[in-house]
């Protein structure tokens, strides 16, 4: 017979001396148990009642629901019912179930606070069962919820034995809808129909499954299922080979990797490609078996800068291990002599075959076959690399520019705009459809970096403020201008330092105006960014001629003295005067002090000179 028993509460009813005696008895600490026992029994309640938390009350047993712990310690509680049916099985006070003669009997089956007890339906071994019950219902707090529990017996058991155990354990019969973990317990000879229910659950929700009403997630879910459904058809019905498949939804994946350039997945693609093409100009195979590396595709020998052809060249040489004498790790020189010129085949023969190992990837100029960013990034910012497919930010004078005395957040957005990463509507309007390219300053043409700084009407009136930027910046590039600062010849540098820095302040205000009619609905007034453009470069002006009178004649230099309490029996005044210099107004203030740190008086004075 099975026994399906339901805890009642299981989580609430846990004593906590039980769950430490449970773990001392399986060895733990006492140290260990006594954190545990702080973790388990430091909790408070509280009861809302209208909006309003009531008086605390502490609980005496229990584990929280919610917690990580909580599962942990419940399993270990129950550990030890599992251990009283065994101890009981093994001294023949209940027998299990075999499966078959020479498999092991089964006697219990937990998961969490659902249990499945197997017996031979004996009165005497359910009395014991039901001892057990009590005893561990009695010591660990735990309650059989007998509404829920359900008994079932076999088909062959006599009916008046059945009846006095289902009297004995005060448990109802199961019937065919009762399941265990969802899962019917009761299986009938009709497995359609035992099995029926779950069909039509799976089609209530998969009736809510239509693509316009699920989020990106759940569509990309759906699609995965619907594709794997198709292809496992397919290959049931050897309709269509798995391999073209695989060969033609590849294929689509290049069709929308050439087709959407501007998606993100697009770009990391395009970026993977470019690592690879990195790869292939500046690393080369090492011979180790030869069963990884192609003769005519891959670079094996240091001397070849890409893969090697030969006019005598057949499909049945392909990988380089055909050319190699295993069992005496020596090149085969007859089949070398065949295929390559002399001059090739002594580049061959210099390659040292190891007794052990496989082919591995190495930098040409290493002998490290680990691949690291620091080596590649060398590599990369070498004069010989090609990589870079941007030469106004390649040659950009980046040495100059970063030791020039512009103010942090004024280089920071002059870099922003070498690199074209400014966040101007043509660019955010390639991820958000929704978006108005138009510039929001003149609202007659799209806006990019070209045109809102340079191009645009009410840009051109704010270059204005200075002549010499008003004609230079006429039509001319803005990276190319902005290069020219950093440029010129030693004669003209004082001259472009001062214009870089007017120009610098110029852009960075139209920036912020553009912003502020953005986010904040401003309106352009060009006399008032005029006026803080400016005021800016004035600000710039005093601040360095004060640093550079601070460090001429040490006028900003102060002495420090740090305060200390007068000897004993004396008493310490302190005291300061100021006064602004446009007015007659003067102000003095003095504090008393004795000779224990504690002040006598305190005062101040506001008069008229």
């Amino acid at each position: 017979m099975a026994v399906k028993l339901d805890m009642s509460k299981a989580f609430d009813r846990i004593e906590w001396g039980f769950l430490i005696a449970t773990l001392r008895r399986l060895g733990f600490h006492n140290d260990w148990c006594d954190m545990i026992y702080e973790c388990v029994s430091t909790i408070s309640a509280t009861i809302i009642l209208n909006g309003r938390p009531g008086e605390v009350f502490y609980p005496t047993r229990g584990l929280r629901k919610g917690d990580p712990l909580s599962p942990y310690f419940f399993i270990i509680c129950m550990e030890s019912f599992s251990r009283l049916l065994v101890h009981a099985e093994v001294s023949g006070k209940i027998q299990g179930i075999r499966v078959t003669k020479h498999c092991p009997s089964i006697s219990h089956l937990f998961f969490a606070d659902d249990c499945l007890v197997f017996t031979r339906a004996i009165v005497n071994g359910v009395k014991h069962l039901v001892d057990i019950i009590h005893m561990f219902s009695k010591f660990s707090g735990q309650s059989i919820n007998f509404d829920k529990s359900r008994l079932s017996f076999s088909p062959k058991t006599n009916p008046n034995v059945m009846n006095q155990i289902a009297s004995i354990l005060n448990i109802r019969r199961m019937a065919l809808q009762d399941k265990y973990l969802g899962v019917p317990l009761l299986i009938q000879k009709n497995k359609v129909e035992t099995f029926d229910h779950l069909s039509g659950r799976f089609g209530n929700r998969l009736a809510l499954w239509n693509g316009k009403h699920l989020n990106m997630p759940g569509r990309t879910v759906l699609a995965q299922t619907v594709l794997v459904a198709q292809l496992k058809a397919l290959v049931c019905l050897n309709l269509k080979k798995t391999e073209v498949i695989n060969i033609t939804l590849l294929t689509k994946l290049a069709w929308r990797l050439i087709s959407e350039e501007d998606s993100l997945w697009g770009k990391v693609m395009k970026g993977v490609c470019k690592g690879i093409s990195v790869i292939k100009e500046n690393y080369c195979w090492e011979v180790s078996d030869g069963r990884r590396i192609s003769i005519w595709k891959d670079v094996w020998i240091l001397c070849w800068k890409t893969s090697h052809s030969s006019q005598f060249a057949s499909s049945y040489f392909q990988s380089v291990d055909q050319l190699i004498d295993h069992d005496n790790k020596t090149w085969k020189l007859d089949i070398l002599a065949s295929m390559f010129n002399n001059a090739t085949v002594k580049d061959i023969l210099n390659i040292r075959i190891p007794s052990t190992g496989t082919d591995q990837l190495r930098r040409v100029s290493s002998e490290n076959c680990i691949f690291s960013v620091k080596t590649a990034y060398r590599v990369l910012d070498s004069p010989n690399s090609n990589v870079f497919t941007n030469p106004r930010i390649e040659h950009f004078p980046w040495v100059k520019f970063w030791k020039t005395s512009l103010p942090p957040n004024i280089m920071h957005f002059i870099w922003k705009c070498v690199y074209g990463c400014l966040p101007v509507r043509e660019t955010l309007v390639r991820y958000v459809a929704e978006i108005n390219p138009r510039c929001p300053l003149c609202d007659r043409e799209d806006e990019d970096m070209q045109h809102l700084l340079i191009d645009c009407d009410i840009s051109k009136a704010w270059l204005a403020v200075n002549s010499n930027i008003a004609g230079i910046c006429n039509g001319v590039n803005l990276i190319d201008w902005v290069t020219s600062w950093y440029t010129t010849n030693d004669r003209l540098a004082a001259a472009n330092k001062e214009l870089a820095e007017i120009a610098s302040f110029t852009l960075s205000h139209i920036w912020k105006l553009r912003c502020a009619v953005v986010f904040d609905n401003a309106h352009v007034n060009i006399s008032i960014i005029v006026s803080l453009i400016n005021q800016s470069k004035h600000d710039r002006v005093t601040s360095n001629s004060n640093q550079l009178f601070g460090n001429q004649h040490g006028a900003t230099m102060r002495l420090h003295i740090p305060w200390t309490r007068p000897p004993e029996n004396f008493t310490k005044v302190n005291f300061d005067v100021s006064f602004p210099k446009d007015s007659k107004l003067m102000g003095t203030g003095l504090i008393i002090v004795d000779d224990a740190g504690n002040w006598r008086a305190v005062g101040c004075i506001l008069a008229v000179a």
